[in-house]
């Protein structure tokens, strides 16, 4: 399978070798490359400014022998994420202690900028098919309109009781919308995936909106729909 088949939860901090080909030409300048080093050990985080990236651990020439490099206390290169979605690659179930320690330091120096509400909105499953891949804090969440629901992207932040909050990217256009609004929105299921729905949008509501939100936090916490009960991977 590739890269781009798999959910987020699936690979998000694991490690996976990939038939990355040409790739492996760029870390030259670490470790000597051959014609035959076509393979690399990658794992990935997501670096200050959000984006998702796939630090090289070590490569070789299948898919079963790929240590080379491991050794190096630095990572050998870093891939994009569009520059790998496309490729096969293997997860590792069961990776070494050498992978993982080397691993460990790279998340200590690249992931802290995250604070514990947005981790939290990484571990959880439901939004694996809303996420953009290269920047997998970023959502689509769909706003209705007279004819139909329109999704946009929306930046996470955090859950609050039912709700998955954060704040649009963009400048939509629908009226009454404006880029960096914050929206408080709640899942639903269609074909098998679950989908965000706006339910709040807006800094400041009404005095009837702040009535309806505060009913479904407390219902939330009561009945225990929406995000008010966590659904995390593995």
């Amino acid at each position: 399978m590739r890269l781009a088949e798999h959910s987020f939860h699936e690979y998000y901090h694991h490690y996976m070798v990939f038939e990355a080909d040409a790739l492996t030409e760029r870390l030259k300048e670490k470790i000597p490359v051959t014609a035959d080093d076509c393979f690399a050990l990658c794992t990935n985080g997501v670096e200050k400014g959000g984006r998702l990236r796939f630090p090289v651990l070590s490569i070789g020439s299948s898919w079963d022998l790929y240590a080379k490099g491991l050794h190096h206390k630095q990572m050998l290169g870093t891939f994009e994420a569009e520059e790998v979605m496309g490729l096969d690659l293997k997860i590792l179930p069961q990776p070494s202690f050498e992978m993982v320690q080397k691993g460990s330091r790279y998340f200590e120096e690249q992931e802290t900028w995250a604070d514990d509400e947005l981790l939290r909105t990484r571990q959880d499953t439901r939004l694996d098919a809303v996420r953009f891949l290269a920047y997998p804090d970023i959502v689509l969440i769909g706003f209705m309109t007279d004819q139909s629901i329109q999704e946009y992207p929306v930046q996470m932040r955090d859950f609050n009781g039912p709700f998955a909050e954060g704040r649009l990217t963009v400048q939509p256009d629908l009226e009454g919308l404006h880029e960096n609004d914050l929206v408080r929105a709640l899942p639903y299921s269609i074909a098998g995936q679950v989908r965000l729905l706006a339910v709040f949008t807006g800094d400041h509501l009404s005095s009837e909106e702040e009535k309806a939100y505060q009913d479904l936090l407390q219902g939330g916490a009561r009945e225990g729909f929406g995000f008010s009960v966590h659904s995390l991977k593995n």
